[in-house]
């Protein structure tokens, strides 16, 4: 069976058919992530997220989340050419590459278990929209002389992406998740690069501000 089909019946489940026994709640998060697409690069970054729960002994799992995050530059080498026959016909070039990375996603919950009153252990699935806006600069490059064959350039792509992970509630206001996101499902251009979309997994820490008291 095609797995996006069983990832869409998971998401539809969590939706129309789990109970959420929650407070409406505001969480912050925010903890280090790692692009797991990319082998020339190593992307690294600090996403900060405000998740809105409106959960309450009524309601479904639900959730809406937006996140942002800039990658660290990473470098790259590259490689400049010229014709001109007093010069020499190639120098090596320093490339730096960094990433913002801005994410809308909605989500839901299944609770897996419940060591205690004030914690459990969630299921996390997502499907949302990412703009991943690539910013490249070369270092050392004499332009007058000197061309760079297909160089990369700056890049804004977006698209769908999903996302699946685990979260531990440890107390009333604080949790740690392990969540995982897919790079862009749908790309357009071909113009080459040696970069590709980010696809990351994150280790992150929230906290809960409720503002509605469940009755």
């Amino acid at each position: 069976m095609n797995t996006r089909i069983v990832f869409f019946c998971c998401f539809i489940c969590v939706f129309f058919c789990e109970r959420l026994y929650a407070q409406p709640n505001i969480t912050l998060s925010t903890g280090p992530a790692k692009d797991l697409n990319n082998t020339n690069y190593e992307f690294y970054y600090l996403p900060v997220a405000v998740q809105w729960n409106p959960g309450n002994k009524k309601s479904h799992p639900f959730f809406a989340e937006i996140s942002y995050g800039q990658t660290f530059n990473v470098s790259n080498s590259g490689t400049a050419y010229t014709l001109h026959p007093s010069l020499p016909p190639s120098e090596t070039l320093k490339e730096s590459i960094y990433a913002n990375i801005a994410t809308f996603n909605l989500g839901g919950r299944i609770r897996v278990g419940r060591p205690n009153r004030k914690s459990d252990v969630n299921i996390i699935l997502t499907a949302g929209i990412c703009s991943q806006n690539f910013k490249v600069t070369y270092k050392n490059y004499d332009k007058t002389n000197y061309e760079v064959l297909n160089p990369d350039v700056n890049t804004n792509m977006s698209g769908a992406v999903e996302g699946f992970g685990i979260e531990y509630h440890f107390s009333v206001h604080h949790s740690v998740r392990l969540y995982a996101q897919t790079p862009l499902l749908i790309i357009r251009g071909d113009y080459p690069l040696s970069f590709r979309s980010i696809g990351s997994v994150q280790l992150a820490y929230g906290y809960k501000f409720y503002y509605k008291k469940r009755k």
